[in-house]
């Protein structure tokens, strides 16, 4: 219904005050909306987002002064949560369909394409049989994994099917290398080239290219992979953990880059559109495309 009228949606005014029908419709979408909330992420945080979200009603009648505020009508409620520009039609819905889609169809595609096992391979080459190297291994394979994913569960998914019963084998406990793996993955959201959504946001919210964010980024999040490697270091040394022969055979460095030359093109489309040409929200379906 609010695709067929976009145009009214847009230069409607609906958000003041929408007739009845597109209210109707608003109300449908508002509570869909908390349910799908409940189900992804559970019920604790989906009373949380229903009580922000019911708060206004009763806003004006807070003992609280830290929280007092005017209250609004369930009408002008709905409208404004639904249909106005800083509600759910508004900055989110359009930094999803303007840079997160793009991004997720290049992730996508390059995983497609083979990007998981190459990282692993890369991984495994670089450092498998160094001390303490499956966990290791975990750590850059989730650092490259997340400059195409910028997600913590994909990468988990990805990285952490392989990574986690070689730390076990390798006589790390199975809460260690659950950890490293977690910790691993969770510095997806800050390794550029894609980051977390959190990332596309604050480029729209601040007006601030999405590309000098990258480069900000770049910094802290080598340090963040830097800091895991060291302490997985340290502690193999601690518990005195010797290097394992690696028990999957990979070939050679420069094997494993040539034989995965098309997802290293990809990646050096995507970096230079955005470096160069600054189109954040072309770069990764051209990307894609090479």
């Amino acid at each position: 219904y609010f695709i067929i009228n976009q145009w009214d949606v847009m230069l409607g005014g609906w958000e003041a005050g929408a007739p009845p029908v597109p209210f109707a419709f608003a109300t449908i979408l508002w509570f869909l909306v908390m349910e799908a909330v409940r189900r992804s992420a559970g019920t604790s945080l989906a009373i949380i987002v229903a009580f922000f979200s019911f708060y206004p009603l009763w806003a004006c009648n807070n003992p609280i002064r830290i929280l007092w505020g005017p209250c609004f009508s369930f009408h002008k409620l709905v409208s404004a949560q639904v249909i106005s520009p800083l509600g759910l039609m508004g900055l989110i819905m359009r930094v999803f369909g303007e840079l997160v889609m793009g991004f997720m169809v290049f992730a996508a595609v390059v995983q497609a394409a083979g990007a998981g096992r190459f990282f692993n391979e890369m991984a495994i080459a670089l450092v498998g049989k160094a001390r303490g190297g499956n966990a290791k291994v975990a750590i850059i394979a989730s650092g490259l994994f997340a400059s195409i994913s910028g997600a913590v569960v994909p990468n988990v998914m990805t990285t952490g099917a392989f990574t986690i019963p070689a730390m076990k084998r390798e006589g790390l406990p199975g809460h260690f290398a659950g950890g490293v793996e977690a910790s691993a993955s969770t510095g997806g959201t800050i390794m550029p080239p894609v980051m977390g959504t959190v990332a596309f946001i604050m480029s729209e919210f601040l007006g601030i290219p999405y590309v000098e964010i990258c480069i900000a980024a770049f910094i802290p999040a080598f340090l963040y992979f830097l800091c895991l490697f060291v302490q997985i270091d340290a502690y193999a040394a601690r518990i005195g953990l010797k290097p394992m022969p690696v028990t999957v055979t990979v070939p050679p460095v420069r094997v494993t880059l040539l034989s995965n030359f098309h997802i290293i093109v990809g990646f050096l489309a995507l970096v230079i559109i955005l470096f160069y040409w600054r189109v954040t929200a072309q770069a990764p379906y051209i990307a894609s495309a090479v």
